[in-house]
């Protein structure tokens, strides 16, 4: 597979049903409180059954959104989700924020609906709880342990990509799902999450007769899903710097992806592994229109420069296409995906 190569490649979506989340444009002048401040067709899916509504949010994330905004400043009740062991989080662990009040929209809920969409703040989750029973069981998942690893994972399921890739690896197991999405009382919860711009995934609780008990262990099939999606977050930052530095047909992003990702284990067999290295070493095969096994003897003498750290090896590879190239980047490095 060649950069040049156009063709489709497969990618990650959720296995739920989309809801329109764009809201309608408000007409010149009006007030602000009069402007629409949910999507209705996402008003009706969110709101319509009755049930009340919450809001699971990162609170650093919404502060930075909002030019300052703190969630503390709903109207609704907030509770904060950290874990005994872990009191050195409060500052981001993540606030349940509710029962949300739809005739009477304070600002935290409609920046929820609003400028935090896109923006991977947080999800949201209806039912019918007691809000303190709900914001327990939710914490019991924020730390858990794992296959392979010594001490607990943080769990950012209130991360929308995150959530999403956890419903995925669960979707033919079903008892599993409903563990996370059933508390204490056994009345179980819809989640919603933001899925591609502008639409919005329902995620359903599986219909079983008794829900696995929980929390679980992530597994070595979550565990693997978690890296795919993880994969494809940084593959995708890396490709929108490859554009915006170095041009290119931007329609071909898929495929971009799919030719970088099929680059990473190659990279690494030379001992190119951080970010910083992999973007560099991608970019200077980007401009070469080459894969590693393509690269000439010159190329891969750079590349794997005997007694040089990997991020120096791939700065000065790059700086060796863009001679051969001939074609000078237009920005110095890509920003840094999140772990």
């Amino acid at each position: 597979m060649s950069w040049q190569d156009i063709s489709g490649v497969p990618r990650l979506t959720a296995t739920a049903d989309l809801i329109d989340a764009r809201r309608p444009v408000s007409p010149d002048g009006i007030p602000w409180w009069e402007a629409p401040w949910i999507a209705p067709d996402l008003f009706d899916a969110v709101f319509g059954t009755g049930d009340d509504v919450w809001w699971l949010a990162d609170p650093t994330l919404y502060t930075k959104i909002t030019d300052g905004g703190r969630i503390e400043g709903a109207c609704a009740p907030v509770h904060p989700l950290i874990p005994r062991h872990m009191s050195e989080i409060e500052e981001v662990a993540p606030r349940l924020v509710g029962p949300l009040d739809p005739d009477n929209p304070d600002g935290v809920t409609r920046n929820a609906f609003g400028v935090c969409l896109g923006e991977r703040v947080g999800v949201f989750l209806t039912g019918r709880c007691r809000p303190r029973d709900l914001a327990d069981h939710l914490l019991s998942f924020v730390s858990l342990r794992a296959e392979g690893f010594a001490r607990p994972l943080f769990l950012r399921f209130w991360d929308p990509s995150v959530a999403l890739v956890l419903a995925e690896a669960n979707a033919d197991r079903p008892a599993r799902l409903a563990r996370f999405l059933t508390p204490a009382d056994g009345r179980p919860l819809r989640l919603f999450a933001e899925a591609e711009p502008g639409k919005i995934a329902l995620i359903r609780p599986p219909e079983v007769s008794t829900p696995a008990p929980g929390p679980p262990d992530l597994d070595a099939i979550e565990l693997a899903a978690f890296g795919r999606a993880e994969r494809i977050r940084f593959l995708r930052t890396t490709v929108s710097w490859l554009l915006e530095a170095f041009g290119g047909d931007p329609t071909s992003r898929d495929h971009m992806e799919a030719v970088a990702a099929a680059q990473l284990a190659p990279l690494a067999d030379i001992g190119i592994t951080t970010e910083y290295a992999v973007n560099f070493a991608l970019a200077g095969l980007y401009l070469l229109r080459r894969d590693l096994a393509g690269l000439d003897a010159d190329g891969r003498a750079v590349l794997m420069a005997k007694d040089e750290p990997q991020d120096a090896r791939a700065q000065a590879f790059l700086a060796w296409a863009e001679q051969r190239a001939a074609r000078p980047r237009a920005a110095l490095e890509p920003e840094r995906s999140d772990a």
